[in-house]
Order: C-alpha cells, then structure tokens, then sequence
C-alpha cells in the first residue's frame, strides 16, 4: 500500500514536472545524433555538408529557442529543444542514407536538379498563400477536431453544415474580436472579418491577426489590448446571446502564451516564468485565473456600452459573410471604451 501511495505521489509529481520528461527524451536524442556516421566510402562533398549541417545545426537548435524567448518574454521550453534536435536528427540520418545518390544525380543532371528545387520553393510560396493568417483568429467548432471512430468518419463524409444557431454565434463571435480593433489607431488595409466554414481547420470565421506594427518587441499596451481581444469572441456571446459555445479553444491557446509572456514580466507582481513543483504551477494559475476575471469583467463592460454596435455588427455578418477594412470603419467610429481599456493607437 505505501508503494502504492510513493508511486502516485512521484506520478503527481512528474505531472508538475513534465520538463524532466523533455529533457530525458532530447538527451537521448543528442546520444543518437552524435552516433549517427557517414559511411566510410562517402564522398569528400557529402562530408562537408554533413559536418556543417550537424554543426550549424546544433548551434541553432540551441541558440534559436532562447533568442525567441527573449523577444517574447518569455523563456525557452525543454521540448522546444527536443523537436529542434528530432529535426536535426532527422535530416543527418537522411544524409547518410541518400546523400550521395543526390549529389551523383544533381552532377548528371543539373539541369533537372534546378527545376526540382525551383519547383520545391514554387509549392511552399503556394501554401504559404493559402494558408490562414498566422495569427488569425477563429471560431472553431468541435474543438477544430473531429470526433474519432465511426463518428468521425460519418461525420467527414457528412460534411456537417452550421446551423441557424451557429451562425448567430459565429457573426457575434467575429463581432466581439473585430470591436476591440477601434482602440488601434486604424484598421490594416487587408483586415477582414469572415464567416466561413473551413473543414480542414475546423473553422467558421475568422478575423484577421494584427501585430505591433514593426515592433520586434511587443508594448505592454498592445499585449493588454491584445488579451481582451482574444477574449472578446467568447465575451460577445455571453453578452449578445446570454451563453457562449465551445469554439474559441485556439483564442484561449493565444491568450494563455500573451498572458504568460505578461505576467513572466511581473506586471502583476510575482509570477514563475519557468515554474518548479505543483507550489508554483497552482501559485502560476492563480495568477492567470486573476488576469482573466478582470479582463473578463472588463469586457463586459465594454460590450454592455457598445451593445447596440455589436448588434449591428453581428446582423452585418450574417448578411454579407465578410467585412472588409472599410465596410467596418464606420462601425468602428460608433465604439466607446470604458475606463482602463488600453488603447494602443499609436501601434502603427
């Protein structure tokens, strides 16, 4: 019984812990790097590439998580490090495995080795353009997952189409993030608010994402304003509709990285930006609950003194679908702001 009780306390205690997870699994994966060997009859031009890549590549992997950090505010995670080093591993073994053969066929056939690679940069552009804004924010449904097993597969083949009742949800959803956008000096020429189902991401709209203009560095006015408006989808329907649905799991994903960042830079006083043991994870979550029901409440009042504005908008969207930077201009000259909403206008 006592072993019982000594492995659910250290299986707890792994929960709280799950860095040392991370960081046995890229040890292991650095011992599996460096026992990674070109075969003895590789070529001169294979072994270059091969130490240099293995090199540069490590210094990256080591380097790049912790400059970004830095910009952010953050710090770096272990298993930021673990993926660098898969990748890296990944494509040692590769070089090992068909390196030569790439270079005997690029020395044969330069000609056709240009048009492959021409062709490679050609389909990343593609889905580059035709992937969401990085940043987007989007009413999901179903968690932007489908259920698993039979079900999902009916459900694939279905093709479900929202509801009368979804719609609703979705245009005051957009609403509540496109509002927010008032306290920015002017709306992006590109911005757009959308209501679209999207199968693949499991989308219905989406607004589209605005950084801090230039800035490398992120303002503390614009993270703030930031936070409200990622949780300006949810706060709009509660307030329009009485309850809100289940869709905004990507909005409170970037909620919980910007609220992390924010509070890393004790803004709010003491806060564990690489927190250690169940103390400071529970100590961490207190502090984040408490951002969240004050800009919560916040947004509560911001909607309850715009609320016939976020009416308006959300019957905008149901009849046209999309609304670009200019159709909502004017629906942004109606919005006020209560005391304490931050109003980076100058982001630009």
């Amino acid at each position: 019984m006592k072993g019982i009780k000594q492995l659910e306390g250290f299986t707890r205690w792994l929960a709280c812990n799950t860095w040392i997870i991370w960081a046995a699994l890229t040890a292991a994966l650095v011992f599996w790097g460096l026992s990674i060997e070109l075969h003895k009859d590789a070529s001169p031009l294979l072994r270059s590439i091969f130490n240099y890549t293995a090199w540069i590549g490590a210094l990256a992997v080591v380097i790049l998580p912790g400059v970004r950090s830095i910009l952010s505010g953050g710090s770096p995670q272990v298993r930021d490090y673990f993926f660098g080093f898969a990748a890296l591993t990944m494509v040692c073994t590769l070089l090992t495995e068909v390196g030569d053969a790439v270079i005997s066929w690029v020395k044969s056939d330069p000609l056709g080795a240009t048009a492959v690679g021409v062709a490679l940069l050609l389909v990343r552009w593609v889905l580059d353009m035709t992937r969401p804004s990085q940043h987007a924010v989007a009413l999901e449904y179903a968690h932007g997952r489908l259920a698993s097993g039979v079900a999902g597969v009916a459900r694939a083949i279905q093709r479900p189409t929202p509801s009368a009742r979804d719609d609703k949800a979705t245009a005051a959803h957009e609403a509540g993030h496109a509002l927010p956008h008032a306290a920015l000096a002017a709306l992006p020429a590109d911005f757009v608010a959308v209501m679209e189902q999207n199968h693949d991401t499991g989308s219905l709209g989406f607004v589209t994402g605005v950084n801090d203009g230039e800035n490398m560095l992120t303002r503390r006015p614009f993270a703030e304003w930031r936070m409200l408006m990622l949780l300006g989808g949810m706060a709009a329907e509660k307030s329009l509709l009485g309850s809100e649905t289940l869709g905004g799991t990507s909005d409170y994903r970037m909620w919980i990285a910007t609220a992390n960042a924010y509070l890393s830079n004790g803004i709010k006083g003491l806060f564990y930006s690489d927190p250690q043991g169940a103390e400071q994870v529970m100590f961490n979550k207190v502090a984040l609950d408490n951002l969240q029901r004050e800009q919560e409440a916040l947004l509560a009042e911001f909607f309850a003194l715009n609320l016939d504005v976020l009416t308006d908008l959300t019957d905008a969207l149901l009849a046209h679908r999309r609304l670009d930077a200019e159709a909502l201009t004017p629906f942004m000259e109606r919005v006020r702001f209560p005391e304490g909403f931050p109003l980076p206008r100058e982001h630009q």
